[in-house]
């Protein structure tokens, strides 16, 4: 692995822990409205008609939750993987990644200058940069290469150990249950 590669890996993983920081911040309040809105809890007369409304309701929160944390489960595949999962990333997906967290820095700095300049609209990049990294990630973990970049990335990171059988001369279990 290269060292561009090595701080693209790293400056990804990055825009993965502030994705899932900015999913957190700016979806849950939506997707908390949508869901109260779309399963009221509460209509129902009661019996088995309310437990199927408290467990769409389960069902709602479960499946939205593990939508939400994709980059907290992909950043901890990532860590326990390490540099061989990254290798198999399209490097189009990843600079995709990166441009949307580009694009939500400079919302950040835009905003940071606002009270300097008054008199300009600030662009709205915050909503297209999340929308970008997360395109950006999912495409980049759908179309992850696994079997032929590993031993490619093997080869790159160093000399690999090798482990033999090695045959003992001691006697086997069974060799002891036939002697008693």
């Amino acid at each position: 692995m290269t060292r561009g590669q090595h701080a693209a890996r790293w400056c990804y993983l990055a825009a993965l822990a502030l994705l899932q920081v900015m999913l957190a911040w700016h979806l849950v309040p939506v997707l908390a409205g949508l869901l109260t809105r779309h399963v009221p809890l509460g209509h129902a007369s009661g019996g088995a008609a309310a437990v199927a409304e408290v467990g769409c309701a389960a069902l709602s929160v479960l499946g939205t939750g593990v939508a939400l944390a994709y980059p907290c489960i992909v950043l901890m595949r990532h860590v326990q993987r390490g540099a061989q999962r990254f290798c198999g990333l399209p490097p189009w997906a990843v600079a995709m990644t990166l441009a949307g967290s580009a694009l939500l820095a400079t919302h950040g700095f835009v905003q940071w200058l606002g009270p300097m300049r008054s008199n300009a609209m600030p662009l709205p990049l915050a909503a297209p940069g999340i929308a970008l990294m997360s395109a950006g990630a999912l495409l980049a973990e759908l179309l992850r290469r696994s079997r032929p970049t590993r031993s490619r990335a093997l080869a790159l990171l160093g000399p690999t150990v090798r482990l033999h059988r090695v045959q003992l001369d001691t006697p086997s279990a069974a060799d002891f249950d036939r002697a008693a």
